[in-house]
């Protein structure tokens, strides 16, 4: 791994766990909702994420939620032509998932599913 990778990585982790600590001191009562937790994309996430009611399968990790704010910046910087691309250079790298998802798709019957 790069060390610009790394250090990404450490700063994903730091922003990660005090998104999470603000989000935990909400639901304690010890911010306020309306002043204290952002509405930026990380911080609903990881609210949504936190939510009492979410069942523990349902929640993503730590490295999850960094992987999904990863894509949400790719997505957002990239068209959707090399996005594609990246998507199938990394199936091409990971046949186990590719095989997985071609097993997916198989099961879906209709010609033009709904997401």
């Amino acid at each position: 791994m790069t060390s610009s990778r790394n250090k990404a990585q450490v700063i994903g982790r730091r922003i990660v766990a005090e998104k999470k600590k603000l989000v935990e001191d909400m639901y304690d009562g010890k911010v306020q909702k309306s002043t204290d937790m952002g509405k930026d994309v990380l911080s609903l996430l990881i609210k949504s994420n936190m939510a009492p009611d979410l069942r523990e399968d349902q929640k993503m990790t730590d490295e999850e939620l960094m992987e999904q704010i990863s894509t949400l910046l790719f997505a957002g910087h990239e068209t959707t032509g090399t996005a594609m691309n990246w998507c199938l250079y990394r199936l091409a790298l990971n046949p186990d998932i590719q095989q997985r998802l071609r097993e997916e798709l198989a099961t879906i019957d209709e010609d033009e599913p709904s997401l």
